[in-house]
């Protein structure tokens, strides 16, 4: 469930200092007295869908929405562990689903094994993003490092920036929304021109 923090995008101060973090975007779903869950939506993965399917012994039947689903590397805890990152449909009974969070009106997240065989053989909501893994952090861990500068919440969570905005564009596009240039960046503060 989205708690106090939750849902924003945390976006990553130049200053962060952990190579697993340098210039993301994480979608923080989660906050709360268990702690946080996010994910990291500017990170690729080298896997497509189509093989993940097949990993997984899903018989990916071949279809144009499975080639145009996104894989992206959610974090560093869990990375064998597959969520989907989706828009919900009127109608659509995923959006009933026990196992499906739902993020804001727009956005909802899923661990659904029949959500992700329904992908497989091309049906499913659209747009989606799959998450191979999250970002974690223990309770009060993150508002720790929100207070000494090494993230950014940035709310409401505009589903444009997960779904319309290039991978390779989204850091710097977030910093945009704050309207922060961040080519101004330096050590983690706005540069003085």
């Amino acid at each position: 469930m989205p708690g106090p923090l939750a849902p924003c995008y945390l976006v990553a101060s130049p200053t962060i200092g952990c190579s697993v973090f340098d210039r993301s975007v994480v979608l923080l779903v989660d906050d709360g007295p268990q702690g946080s869950l996010g994910f990291i939506i500017n990170r690729r993965s080298e896997l497509s869908f189509s093989a993940l399917a097949k990993q997984a012994g899903l018989r990916p039947r071949p279809s144009a929405s499975i080639d145009r689903t996104a894989v992206m590397v959610g974090g560093p805890v869990s990375s064998d562990a597959a969520w989907i990152l989706f828009r919900p449909g009127e109608g659509d009974d995923i959006n009933e689903d026990p196992e499906t969070i739902h993020v804001s009106e727009n956005l909802c997240v899923s661990a659904s094994s029949d959500l992700m065989h329904r992908l497989a053989q091309g049906g499913g909501p659209w747009p989606r993003t799959l998450m191979l893994g999250y970002a974690g952090w223990a309770p009060g861990q993150l508002e720790d490092e929100i207070r000494k500068g090494l993230w950014v919440a940035l709310q409401p969570v505009d589903v444009s920036l997960l779904f319309d905005t290039e991978v390779d564009t989204r850091w710097e596009d977030a910093w945009r929304r704050f309207g922060v240039d961040p080519r101004r960046l330096v050590g983690g503060r706005i540069a003085q021109a």
